[in-house]
């Protein structure tokens, strides 16, 4: 039997990347407080009306008491505690507002949201931090309970012999998904990739069974092949729906007798090789026009793993930025921040190119990051550019809003021309790039 549940999801902090995110449960929950700290923390205590969730963040652009969520009969609301930088919900600054499902709370430059999912009911909601999932294999850490479910039958099935096919968008981590069900297999072999687009027709069975020095014009030494090479481990194919028909026809051979034999040799070897294939469609012999043989979709089917992409994965942003910046060499001694206005449009972006898309956007700005900064108006691989509608500006003190004013008169003036308009000012081009991204200013807008 399942049951609805809600979160509270701690989705990005802007001051702290590294930290990846969090969920709260909200079970009997009808207050939210938000309030500085000294780390991420959560605590529930009695309330009038319920429980009172009190979570904690160590934020220095927080107020002591800086907004509050109040659950009523028509659904969540928040409200800001007259804090000094400000609530906003969906990138506007608001002093009360209702919240309804995906909506963003910004409360000093860390992102939260409230999802509700289907769980079951004999299984006591959880509370998870990014940390808590140090441990897990590559591509099954997750804080999306939807999500989690999923990963939790492929775990099961990643412990047994059962070949896996995992189907998804490009860029969704099938491979790093791979990598991790062949270390829950506990297989004592490697794990072999093979990308098979890249199995050519009439040497195929030498590239996937090896041959013997003098089989063909060119076999200078013996190679044992992509199976071979995998025995006792896991041979993942790649892009398995690009397979040829004669890849096919002897992949089915390894798959019904668990040998192979090499070109230039007539005695067969055992192989014990488990099968994961990845494929960015579902696979389906029966359709007209889809060429792959229905006996091998049979044999490699065992279980159909379907990828999540990012875009339905927000409540896991935190915690994929935190590990592709880690990845990146950054580290929290270079005190990484992203800016809020960056934040924004990284969490609303639609993200068609997946994990790839934003391993690829972090890098990048991280590399022009200053002072550990990243910020500015980024180049999305696979958008065409950013979002026609950039978010609206957070509220500036007085004087930042006349610095702002004056870059911006000055960039109108020089046609966007920085150089024009940084001597115009009396600063230096650099200088005036900062201040541009700081004050989230696209010099683009003013080009003639």
């Amino acid at each position: 039997m399942l049951a609805q549940r809600a979160y509270l999801f701690v989705v990005l902090e802007g001051g702290r990347p590294l930290a990846g995110g969090a969920r709260y449960a909200l079970d009997g929950v009808t207050e939210v407080q938000v309030v500085r700290g000294d780390r991420r923390a959560a605590r529930v205590e009695p309330h009038a009306n319920g429980a009172q969730l009190t979570l904690e963040l160590p934020s220095p652009v927080l107020s002591r008491v800086h907004a509050r969520l109040r659950l009523s009969s028509a659904g969540w609301a928040v409200e800001d505690a007259g804090s000094r930088n400000g609530t906003y919900v969906n990138g506007q600054r608001v002093g009360q507002a209702d919240l309804h499902p995906g909506d963003l709370v910004e409360v000093g430059h860390t992102f939260l949201t409230i999802g509700r999912f289907e769980e079951r009911a004999d299984e006591p909601p959880r509370d998870l931090d990014a940390a808590d999932l140090a441990g897990e294999p590559a591509g099954f850490r997750t804080l999306s309970p939807a999500v989690a479910a999923r990963l939790d039958e492929l775990r099961r099935a990643a412990r047994s012999e059962v070949n896996v096919l995992l189907v998804g968008e490009s860029g969704t981590g099938k491979e790093v998904l791979a990598r991790g069900i062949h270390q829950l297999s506990g297989r004592p072999g490697p794990l072999v990739a093979v990308n098979c687009n890249t199995l050519k027709e009439g040497i195929t069975e030498s590239q996937l069974f090896g041959h013997v020095r003098g089989a063909f014009s060119g076999a200078v030494a013996d190679a044992v092949g992509f199976v071979r090479a995998a025995d006792r481990g896991t041979l993942l194919l790649d892009e398995v729906a690009d397979l040829g028909p004669t890849a096919q026809g002897a992949l089915l051979r390894v798959l019904q007798e668990r040998e192979v034999v090499p070109v230039g040799r007539a005695v067969p070897h055992k192989v014990d090789v488990r099968f994961v294939a990845t494929s960015p469609r579902p696979l389906d012999p029966a359709s007209e026009g889809d060429h792959f043989r229905s006996d091998l979709f049979a044999r490699l089917t065992g279980f159909v793993h379907p990828m999540t992409p990012l875009r339905d994965r927000r409540e896991d942003f935190g915690l994929l930025a935190a590990a592709l910046l880690a990845k990146a060499g950054v580290t929290d001694g270079q005190t990484p921040r992203i800016a809020p206005d960056l934040a924004y449009r990284l969490l609303t972006h639609g993200w068609p190119l997946n994990v790839r898309e934003l391993e690829q956007l972090l890098t990048r700005t991280w590399l022009l990051a200053e002072g550990g900064i990243m910020s500015g108006d980024p180049r999305f691989v696979g958008g065409g550019g950013p979002p026609a509608a950039p978010p609206p500006a957070r509220d500036l003190d007085p004087e930042e809003q006349a610095l702002r004013q004056s870059l911006i008169d000055a960039l109108e003036a020089a046609g966007g021309n920085v150089t024009e308009a940084a001597r115009a000012l009396g600063r230096g081009r650099v200088q005036l790039h900062r201040q541009m991204r700081r004050l989230g200013i696209d010099g683009r807008r003013f080009r003639s």
